[in-house]
C-alpha cells in the first residue's frame, strides 16, 4: 500500500503527475460526488480524518473521468445548446449537437413521409372534428326530452316508449359514429378549417 496522503497532498501528487484535479477543492469534489470511495480502498478513515491512497485513488479517478480529460487534454470544445422550450441549456460538444440536429431532421422527414402516406393527421383538424361531433351530440341529447315528450305522452305502453327512446338514441349515436369515421378522411389537403361530411 502506498503512503496515505491528505487531500491537499493528494492534489499536489496529481499536479506532479500532470493529471487533472490538482487542487484540494477538485479532490474534495470527487469525494463528495462519490467518485472516490472508501469501499474501493481509495479513501481510508483514520483518526477522524479521511486519507487518500494515491495509487487506488488515481485508478478510481481514471475510471470515473472521460479519458480525453485525463492528461490535461481539453477534449472536444463544448458550448451551450440553443433551446426555445424553456428547458435548461446543457453543455454539448459539436458532435452531440450535430447528432441531435440529425435526429430532429430524421424525425421531421418521417413525419412528412407519414403525412404523404396519410397515416398522420393534422392535430388542429382532428381537434376541430372531435369538437364539432361532441358539440352536435350534446345538442342532440339536450333537445331529446322536449322532442320526445309529446310523442311519449301519447304512447300507451312501456314497450312503445322504450322503442321510441331506443330509436332516437341510436340515431344520435350513429351520427356521432359517422362523424368519428370521417376523421380518417382528413388528409394532407385538409387544414384546420376542414369540415367533416355530415
Amino acid at each position: 500500500m502506498a503512503a496515505l496522503l491528505t487531500q491537499a497532498e493528494y492534489a499536489r501528487h496529481r499536479a506532479e503527475q500532470g493529471l487533472k484535479g490538482q487542487t484540494p477543492a477538485a479532490v474534495n469534489k470527487k469525494i463528495k460526488a462519490g467518485q472516490l470511495t472508501v469501499s474501493s480502498g481509495a479513501l481510508i478513515r483514520q483518526d477522524g480524518k479521511v486519507l487518500v491512497d494515491p495509487t487506488k485513488a488515481d485508478a478510481e479517478w481514471a475510471g470515473n473521468t472521460d479519458p480525453a480529460l485525463q492528461r490535461g487534454e481539453s477534449g472536444p470544445e463544448k458550448f451551450r445548446e440553443q433551446r426555445d422550450d424553456d428547458q435548461p441549456r446543457a453543455l454539448v460538444t459539436l458532435n452531440e449537437a450535430r447528432s441531435k440536429r440529425e435526429g430532429i431532421r430524421a424525425l421531421k422527414e418521417k413525419i412528412g413521409l407519414d403525412q404523404l402516406r396519410g397515416t398522420v393527421l393534422e392535430r388542429a383538424a382532428v381537434e376541430d372534428t372531435v369538437f364539432q361531433a361532441m358539440r352536435l351530440t350534446r345538442d342532440q341529447l339536450r333537445v331529446l326530452p322536449s322532442k320526445l315528450a309529446p310523442r311519449l305522452a301519447n304512447l300507451d305502453s312501456q314497450e312503445a316508449c322504450r322503442k321510441l327512446l331506443e330509436n332516437e338514441v341510436r340515431t344520435i349515436l350513429d351520427d356521432l359514429s359517422q362523424r368519428f369515421r370521417s376523421l380518417g378522411d382528413l388528409g394532407p389537403d385538409s387544414g384546420a378549417g376542414h369540415q367533416p361530411a355530415p
